[in-house]
């Protein structure tokens, strides 16, 4: 009897399932009530895993649905044969030989396995064959003669002549009416009934044959004593047809309505769907079928690998990492763009202070924040909109050309910040209090009087003359000297005066009449005669 390593390997887990689990009588497994586990099949011998206990094997009910069925039973043709049909020994009950083969358990009355040999069962009818009657051993027509037949198990003369007609009704009006030749009911001795197994009986030269198989069975072994023996309806061995034998790659082959089936053997799949090559996927390693069959494993930038039945990793490709440590969402970071994860997923960038963090090309950088720059510092971000010394275009400011301040950048233009007491005026830093130039106001310019000076004090104009003068309205002038202020502002001499020594006076040679207009002196010391201002007499001497 032949047996598959995994069946023997699998006694032991069987042994020590004893207790817990049972054989139904359709050869599944069932579980038992206080097992307390969970049977590998159950339900009247269901086939939930692909697999059965050994001593059993996979055959369809009257269904079609596959069941676990205790293997070494004449019921499913014994532990030696690969399918499901029942042993058939004409004639006879059935037992399993201990190799596993059909063997005869009892004949039936009338009937003896005269050739020893069992695969036709009780062959000889000794009820009616001459040459084996009442026993094998007897044989009418070698000891009686060629008319002698047997009946009732034993010898009687046979008064038809050839011996293969037959009086079989044995009326012997109608003399031998039975050729025992061809007659199905009666093939060479009467009562021989051709009953071969799922098969159109016919009988040739006195012996029984298969006209036809039934459908769904076959003679597939070639010897017609056991009829037609194969169901090619459920024979993985022969399914369909005599020689199909159901590919069993990984699994347990199975034939259903003369069509083959698998059930795979765990991790393993038809993923396919072709039986020719029975269950060709190790779902527990194919990145293609991870887990059961069309379970592909599709992972972002990643070359997926299958362990155990789930999809993992082999590796990323160029220039992606999977530094989440998520295997469903793939190698998900672009180690040549991301700051956190560049060119490694340990390597996280860092910037400089008002700078953000870049990755390019697998290289670490970054990218000042708006109105900041390296001013080509390289390491440094800087304010320009703020910093003296980076202002604007990156200019160093000057500061106050007057010292009295800092230099300054706002809004990215040079400016300066005065000391206390300052006021900035352009992009300079003066006392208004005291700096003629911005007295008051940084608009107000102190303007000198001519021939003087000027000065801020307490933010007002301050003008000054010489000692010699007197400040007249823009002007520094000698009110001993000026005409227009002759001893005082605004004090004018007219009349062809001049001033002298603070004094209006008439010029040597003219002389006041007494109106304040100089006329020039007569010879005599007399007026002129039409002069309104004499009255006879000059006045002072010219």
């Amino acid at each position: 009897m032949r047996r598959s390593v995994g069946a023997a390997l699998l006694v032991v887990g069987v042994i020590a399932l004893a207790s817990a689990c049972g054989i139904t009588e359709e050869g599944g497994l069932q579980v038992m009530d206080d097992a307390g586990i969970e049977g590998s099949a159950g339900s009247g011998g269901s086939v939930n895993n692909g697999s059965c206990f050994p001593g059993s094997k996979v055959c369809p009910d009257s269904q079609g649905q596959l069941k676990c069925i205790e293997a070494n039973t004449p019921a499913t043709g014994c532990s030696d044969s690969t399918g499901c049909s029942p042993c058939s020994l004409p004639y006879a009950s059935a037992m399993c030989a201990t190799t596993g083969e059909c063997a005869i358990d009892q004949c039936n009355p009338g009937w003896q396995d005269c050739n020893l040999d069992p695969s036709d069962g009780c062959e000889t009818n000794v009820d009616g064959d001459p040459t084996h009657c009442g026993t094998c051993a007897v044989d009418c027509k070698a000891t009686k003669g060629q008319n002698w037949i047997c009946e009732a198990g034993g010898c009687i003369v046979n008064y038809c002549d050839p011996d293969s007609l037959l009086d079989c009704d044995k009326d012997k009006s109608n003399g031998c009416e039975v050729d025992g030749n061809t007659d199905v009911a009666n093939c060479k001795f009467c009562g021989n009934a051709c009953s071969l197994a799922h098969a159109t009986n016919e009988c040739s030269g006195q012996v029984c044959k298969i006209k036809a198989c039934d459908a769904g069975w076959a003679n597939c072994d070639g010897n017609e004593t056991n009829g037609c023996e194969t169901n090619t309806a459920s024979d993985p061995g022969n399914c369909g047809a005599c020689g199909t034998q159901c590919n069993s790659t990984n699994g347990v082959p199975g034939c259903n309505a003369g069509k083959c089936a698998i059930v795979c053997s765990a991790p393993y799949g038809n993923c396919d769907n072709n039986l020719t090559n029975g269950c060709e996927t190790n779902t527990s390693s194919s990145p293609g079928h991870c887990g059961g069959c069309g379970k592909g494993c599709a992972l972002t930038q990643a070359n997926p690998a299958c362990s155990n039945g789930a999809c993992t990793i082999a590796s990323c490709k160029a220039g992606f990492g999977n530094c989440d440590g998520n295997v469903g969402n793939g190698c998900e970071t672009n180690l040549n763009s991301d700051p956190k994860h560049c060119g490694a997923c340990p390597t996280a960038c860092s910037a400089p202070a008002n700078a953000a963090a870049t990755c390019g090309t697998a290289k670490c950088g970054f990218t000042c924040n708006q109105s900041f720059s390296t001013c080509g510092s390289g390491t440094t971000c800087f304010d320009t909109q703020k910093d003296a010394n980076h202002c604007g275009a990156c200019k160093v400011c000057p500061g106050p050309a007057s010292g009295a301040g800092t230099p300054a950048c706002s809004g990215g233009n040079c400016t300066v910040a005065c000391k206390a007491g300052f006021s900035k005026c352009g992009n300079d830093c003066f006392d208004l209090k005291v700096e003629a130039n911005h007295c008051g106001s940084c608009t107000k310019v102190c303007a000198a009087p001519t021939g003087g000076t000027t000065s801020c004090a307490a933010s007002a104009c301050q003008s000054a003359c010489p000692a010699s003068s007197t400040l007249c309205g823009a002007a520094c002038v000698n009110t001993q000297t000026s005409n227009g202020n002759c001893g005082g502002c605004g004090k004018s001499c007219t009349g062809g005066m001049a001033c002298s020594g603070g004094n209006c006076s008439c010029p040597s040679g003219k002389m006041d009449c007494g109106n304040g207009v100089c006329v020039a002196c007569c010879g005599n010391g007399d007026c002129p005669g039409n002069d309104k201002c004499c009255s006879g007499v000059c006045k002072g001497s010219c």
